[in-house]
């Protein structure tokens, strides 16, 4: 038997659409995000803002002298 044929016996059925499904999608996001977005800057920048602010609210509950700067 071949390799793929191994694999493909050893996961059940009903779950073969769903990993080809997420495979698909990884690979997708993968070719989008490292030849679209990542040149351009785009969610790098705003997940690093929406991380930030995050951090000052929820570091704001527990100590006074953090703001936004």
């Amino acid at each position: 038997m071949s390799f793929i044929s191994k694999i493909k016996n050893a996961i059940p059925e009903n779950i073969r659409p769903f990993i080809i499904r997420a495979a698909i999608l990884i690979i997708v996001w993968e070719l989008l995000y490292n030849f679209v977005l990542r040149p351009s800057g785009i969610p790098d920048d705003q997940l690093t803002r929406i991380v930030q602010v995050g951090a000052v609210k929820l570091l704001s509950f527990f100590y006074t002298n953090i703001g936004e700067d």
